[in-house]
């Protein structure tokens, strides 16, 4: 005999059970139909109250989060002097201004890498893709690489939220400040291994596409590695 889409009472003989999902692990029988109709009845009002609580705690779980959202607004000028700290107090010199400036160019000259931050359509996960200037990053082909369904350029929104910067470059400089649990770190195989290599890489400024004030970085390769798994970030690396 169905009662509701959630539980059905059953008559076998003289013996009846409630076959609700939450008693089916200390299955209970019951000698009559009235005393498992009261059993039915205790099971609705429990029901109800668990339901009213998880809902409880959903909207309260929302209120928190919005709540943090308020209280840490994001200070892009703040995000990149926490970088530069980072970097000096590694032993790191200061940013600074680039000369031999060619505009022309898609992609500034004398950068050590070119970077894509990225979103796998299925899973939702962050990447950051570092390669060399001379490569191109085919993401078809990486959406294998690093077990993703489809990797599509991540939103705006997806940059503030986990990297804290509203505008400029995004390298992997931005990662020394960034939760490892939100985004993979995706690196060319030959920075990894370019130890003795200098490399010369963005640390802020507030057009990527104007060349004219690029603040940079110089630290060997070997230093870029040890920064980052110092942030918690070992990136996965793979040939370009």
């Amino acid at each position: 005999e169905k009662q509701t889409i959630v539980w059905l009472k059953c008559k076998m003989g003289e013996t009846w059970w409630c076959l609700r999902e939450e008693c089916l692990t200390s299955i209970e029988a019951f000698t009559s139909k009235e005393a498992l109709d009261v059993h039915v009845k205790k099971c609705e009002a429990s029901s109800k109250k668990q339901s009213k609580s998880s809902s409880e705690s959903k909207k309260a779980t929302e209120h928190v989060k919005e709540s943090e959202g308020k209280d840490t607004p994001i200070n892009n000028a703040e995000t990149r002097a926490k970088i530069v700290e980072i970097l000096t107090n590694a032993g790191v010199s200061p940013p600074e201004g680039e000369t031999d400036i060619d505009t022309t160019l898609a992609r500034p000259k004398g950068h050590s890498t070119h970077n894509l931050f990225v979103k796998d359509k299925k899973s939702k996960k962050l990447f950051l893709i570092s390669h060399r200037q001379s490569a191109n990053a085919d993401l078809k082909s990486l959406s294998k690489k690093v077990g993703a369904k489809e990797l599509r350029l991540a939103s705006a929104g997806d940059v503030v939220k986990t990297l804290r910067v509203t505008e400029g470059c995004i390298t992997t400089l931005c990662l020394l400040t960034a939760d490892p649990a939100t985004v993979t770190l995706v690196l060319d195989e030959s920075l990894a291994k370019a130890q003795d290599e200098c490399l010369i890489i963005c640390a802020g400024c507030e057009d990527p596409l104007d060349h004219t004030q690029h603040k940079v970085v110089k630290l060997t390769g070997a230093k870029h590695m040890e920064l980052l798994e110092r942030a918690g970030h070992v990136p996965l690396c793979v040939p370009f």
